[in-house]
């Protein structure tokens, strides 16, 4: 069954309506990440993970990566 790319908006626009209904809905907090190190296993941990992590969850932790001003290791990952 084919259907159109507005039927397709209609139904994710349902579902981010009600977040309750997520199974795997991720707190919203950033990792609270003060080394790098803290920061690599965390990052271990995740990849090894099943299911994996979002890629937001990811991105978050990278982001600490840079406010720590590891620009140069939040890239390289």
């Amino acid at each position: 069954m084919r259907r159109s790319a507005s039927s397709l908006i209609a139904i994710d626009d349902t579902e981010s309506s009600n977040p309750s209904k997520s199974k795997f809905r991720e707190p919203q907090h950033p990792f609270d990440v003060t080394n790098l190190e803290e920061a690599s296993n965390m990052f271990k941990k995740m990849l090894k993970q099943r299911p994996r992590p979002s890629i937001v969850r990811f991105t978050q932790l990278l982001g600490q990566v840079a406010k720590l001003e590891h620009y140069s290791v939040a890239i390289l990952v």
